[in-house]
């Protein structure tokens, strides 16, 4: 920002909230822009589909749920230590030895990023906040933990609530086990449901006439499949670095969403209810 040039940054943008918090401050210092790359607020399905919802087609919601399963193993690929710069990749971490495993799968250690809580979870609750028209929840609640991937630090299977003013959402992950594999997000309203995938969308009305092993035909499907392309969201930033208007993911939808998952690893971390305001957490046992 301050070279005087636009950025896309990707996501999740911050290490904490008030990293965040001062980013934004930076970004409005200057008549730059920052695209935050959470592709699928430029996806034309979730648009349509957020549509659907704007319409009432659901009614009130009060359950989304937010689910990614894969069955993942750390990468183990040696590194070729004399080409790399181990104290620059640390960067602004503390100091400590160089560790092929950090460095091959450093999303999983805390120095250096938020865990899967924020960096697949910044996907799709900025998706929730987006399509239900609300910014940030009162709190969260989270409990994970590390059960395959040793010596990872950041859980590797958790579910985290948020209570959010007018619905509870829950964010589940699961690395061990492939069932359903990929991402999902479902938004349960007294009227219909809509789930969403890499797939598309359905929507389903009430009453369900369904069961667990058999589903009816959705009054709505839309199944075009690459929900997750970025090439949508990379065109509309290059169309706003043209027309100087502000892209589909600024750097306060993308704070809003990460912060978020913050407030998820703070209640993690403390074992307790962590409540935010403003930017500013509470912490209650």
């Amino acid at each position: 920002m301050r070279a005087g040039k636009d950025a896309y940054c990707e996501k999740p943008m911050s290490h904490s909230i008030e990293e965040g918090v001062d980013m934004v401050k930076e970004v409005r210092k200057t008549d730059r822009f920052v695209q935050i790359g959470m592709q699928r607020r430029s996806s034309p399905p979730v648009i349509e589909a957020k549509g659907v919802i704007d319409q009432g087609t659901l009614g009130q919601i009060d359950l989304v749920r937010a689910e990614w399963y894969w069955n993942m193993e750390l990468r183990t690929r040696p590194v070729l230590r004399d080409l790399l710069d181990w104290d620059r990749f640390v960067g602004p971490a503390r100091k400590q030895p160089f560790d092929p495993v950090r460095f091959r799968n450093w999303r999983y250690f805390w120095d250096f990023s938020g865990g899967n809580m924020t960096d697949q979870g910044t996907h799709l609750i900025d998706v929730i906040q987006w399509l239900t028209g609300v910014t940030q929840p009162a709190a969260a609640h989270c409990y994970g933990a590390v059960y395959k991937l040793v010596p990872s630090e950041t859980p590797d299977t958790f579910v985290a609530t948020f209570e959010y003013p007018h619905f509870t959402c829950t964010w589940t992950l699961c690395y061990s086990s492939s069932f359903e594999d990929g991402w999902a997000i479902t938004f349960q309203g007294r009227k219909a449901t809509l789930e969403m995938c890499e797939a598309g969308y359905r929507v389903y009305p009430e009453p369900w006439t369904g069961d667990h092993f058999k589903r009816p035909a959705p009054a709505i499907e839309k199944l075009p499949g690459g929900l997750t392309q970025t090439g949508p969201h990379i065109a509309n930033f290059l169309d706003c670095v043209k027309s100087r208007q502000q892209p589909n993911a600024t750097v306060e939808i993308g704070h809003q969403a990460v912060r978020t998952l913050h407030l998820a690893n703070i209640a993690g971390e403390k074992k307790a209810r962590a409540a935010l305001g403003e930017d500013v957490v509470t912490v209650t046992a």
